[in-house]
């Protein structure tokens, strides 16, 4: 049972015809409905509360004007001749004038008191509100004027009140019935031109399916010429948003598709990560197995072993373990850098002694190159991370000593660039790096198609440039396939060392 037939039910089908409950149906079964008849009875009866009240207020002030009018008139009319009664003690003339002034319509009491407490008084008070008047009496006498009394009206204020508040509820009942008859009607013309056609749409949308076609939601005949109002707006508006919501499904299939296509990259790079996990253990197993075969052959010819044959094994040694704390540097470095966990501590860094101390590190450590540093004019010091710094040129002098071959030079060079700028250059004559490679050389775990049966990660220079931005600097590359590799960095320049260079 809908709300139309409860309500037709509840009211009794011998008591209202059909045209009314037809009528009152659209009422009980849209709250919207129901809602803007309260919202109109509500308005118009505060609306006429107001009116009415100010109404009320003035004709209130008129009829009090009025009263104190009336009781004006007789304090002129009866003071001069009461005054006089008091004068000459006539008791009988005094309170027949008093009866004379309660008989007046406005007049509901009087009351006269001498100076002696000698009082009169006349009518009744019956009223619960009323206008209080006292006027005092005097006689002229010849040595001047004396007072003789005090004369006291009360004039009833019960009527006015009564007839307002008659009149105020006879407007509030009359103004009910209109605003109820009036909400009815609009209710049912709402009903009409708008509710319905909500009821319509309502049911178009539940049964609505984005992914499938359908057509146009119609909401009623326009007759040629016909305005356009706000519900047209709604159902045009409607029928936009289905149309870019079945377009939009061939963007969720394509989302959908870059989706896919992102999860299989995804099981790429989980590939290229187990390679890297068997390739680093592979990197340790080699300098391991060196360390290990040094070790060996020192322990069995500890007695017998020159100088010479020492010092080479050392430096085998050395050089192995400088590779694993490379590996493990840059392993962690990333590690942490992709975390967002690393520590980036800027200060005052002496650039020059940085380059010289690592250039002689490698001198050592890969005895087959020659290795020349040309430092030109630095500032004394930079701001920077020394640290950080320091694994940057590091790893790009690994890579020089690398992927170039014994006999080789490799060249550092480290000098004030145009830009204001620290410019520090490696150049080595190793295997180069084809051009179509150069872009993508920094990303991790990339390796260059030249590096074949050359040992590393693919981190290195990741994690080159991550530092490398950090200090705010940028890193080129110039490169061709058996011609060596040249890197530049550029890192930027304190003011304050640019005012202590040489």
């Amino acid at each position: 049972m809908n709300a139309s037939s409860m309500f037709a039910a509840s009211s009794g089908q011998t008591m209202l015809p059909l045209w009314l409950r037809q009528v009152l149906a659209p009422l009980f079964a849209s709250p919207l409905s129901r809602t803007f008849a309260f919202a109109v009875i509500a308005t118009s009866t505060a609306i006429t509360v107001i009116v009415t009240s100010i109404q009320l207020w003035f004709d209130y002030q008129t009829s009090l004007a009025s009263t104190q009018s009336a009781l004006t008139q007789v304090e002129s009319s009866y003071s001069s001749s009461l005054s006089a009664s008091l004068w000459t003690y006539n008791d009988e003339l005094v309170q027949s004038q008093l009866e004379g002034i309660t008989n007046l319509t406005e007049i509901e009491w009087a009351e006269i008191v001498t100076e002696n407490e000698t009082r009169w008084a006349a009518g009744e008070q019956e009223s619960a509100y009323t206008l209080e008047r006292v006027v005092p009496l005097i006689y002229p006498a010849s040595s001047g004027p004396l007072r003789v009394g005090q004369l006291t009206l009360l004039s009833s204020l019960d009527a006015i009140y009564w007839i307002l508040a008659k009149k105020f509820a006879v407007v509030l009942l009359l103004n009910l019935i209109k605003t109820l008859c009036m909400s009815v009607f609009i209710i049912y013309l709402f009903h009409r031109i708008v509710g319905r056609h909500l009821i319509n749409l309502s049911d178009y949308l539940k049964v609505l399916k984005p992914n499938e076609q359908t057509e146009d939601f119609r909401l009623r005949e326009r007759q040629k010429g016909a305005s356009t109002d706000e519900l047209d707006l709604l159902v045009a508006s409607i029928n936009d948003m289905r149309a870019n919501v079945m377009a939009s499904f061939d963007t969720i299939r394509q989302y959908r598709d870059d989706l896919e296509e992102a999860l299989q990259a995804e099981r790429e790079l989980s590939g290229l990560q187990r390679q890297f996990v068997s390739m680093v253990s592979h990197e340790f197993r080699t300098p391991l197995a060196i360390i290990d075969g040094n070790a060996q052959r020192l322990q069995r010819s500890k007695a017998e072993i020159s100088a010479e044959k020492l010092s080479v094994t050392l430096t085998k040694i050395r050089t192995s373990v400088s590779r694993m704390t490379e590996l493990l540097e840059s392993v962690l470095n990333s590690s942490r850098l992709e975390d967002g966990k690393i520590d980036y501590n800027p200060a005052d860094c002496n650039i020059a002694a940085l380059i010289q101390d690592i250039c002689g590190s490698y001198r050592e450590l890969a005895t087959g190159h020659r290795i020349v540093e040309h430092i030109d004019n630095l500032p004394e010091t930079i701001i920077a991370d020394e640290k950080l710094l320091r694994h940057v040129v590091s790893n790009l002098m690994s890579n020089a000593t690398k992927y170039a071959p014994e006999g080789t030079s490799i060249w550092l060079r480290a000098y004030v660039g145009d830009q204001n700028d620290v410019v520090i250059a490696v150049q080595d004559q190793g295997v180069g790096i084809p051009e179509d490679e150069i872009d993508e050389l920094f990303r991790r775990f990339f390796r260059a198609s030249t590096s074949t049966g050359i040992p590393g990660t693919g981190i290195g220079l990741h994690l080159v440039k991550s530092l490398i931005d950090l200090h705010g600097g940028q890193i080129e590359v110039e490169s061709r396939p058996d011609q060596g590799s040249t890197f530049t960095v550029h890192l930027p320049i304190n003011q304050s060392a640019m005012e202590q260079a040489p």
